[in-house]
């Protein structure tokens, strides 16, 4: 299996502050925008995962993906995009208490 993770965080006088959040399919905002697409956020053994409704009536080759936004997957982007390649961006002014990053 491939996993694909990026994070952000920030020192700032001695404290490290998240500049990145994972976009899971039960994260509230992403679960309502799916939703509001047409799709599901189902729980598949403590992994939320999105589907669509023929991924739920069993249709053989549905795809069901457990992060709420990636490239690829056809299968949930058309005909309603359900998994987004859109990416939430946060933009923070460095500070002089500032002291580091760290990015992986």
């Amino acid at each position: 299996m491939s996993r694909s993770w990026c994070a952000g965080m920030i020192a700032t006088i001695g404290t490290a502050l998240p500049m990145s959040d994972d976009h899971k399919p039960n994260r509230p905002d992403e679960e309502r925008r799916i939703k509001r697409a047409g799709g599901h956020v189902i729980d598949a053994g403590g992994v939320f995962r999105v589907a669509s409704s023929r991924g739920l009536a069993g249709v053989k080759g549905s795809t069901f993906l457990s992060v709420a936004r990636a490239f690829g997957d056809i299968g949930l982007k058309e005909p309603d995009p359900l998994v987004i390649s859109t990416p939430d961006v946060e933009v923070r002014r460095i500070l002089p208490g500032d002291t580091g990053m760290i990015l992986g």
